[in-house]
């Protein structure tokens, strides 16, 4: 049971990596071009700015807010499934 529940918290870690940067494009395309809608720009426009975002000093600290929120809205998501 403890490898099983090892292996799904790194899963949801980096489940929640992903989507902290895809949340991260989504609203600098909404800031910058007003668009709502999640499309393969906005996730590779993310992904670009979360690396760039670690490679500053502190920016480690904004990387794990953004994994956060992901983690929270997985949560949530799950939260509501098995309820």
């Amino acid at each position: 049971a403890g490898i099983f529940l090892l292996a799904c918290y790194v899963a949801l870690i980096v489940i929640s990596m992903i989507l902290g940067a895809v949340i991260l494009g989504s609203f600098i395309m909404r800031i910058a071009i007003k668009d709502r809608e999640v499309s393969l720009v906005s996730v590779i426009v993310g992904a670009v700015t979360f690396q760039v975002i670690l490679l500053i000093p502190f920016g480690i600290l904004i990387g794990f807010a953004l994994m956060l929120i992901g983690l929270g809205g997985i949560s949530l998501r799950l939260y509501g499934i098995f309820r």
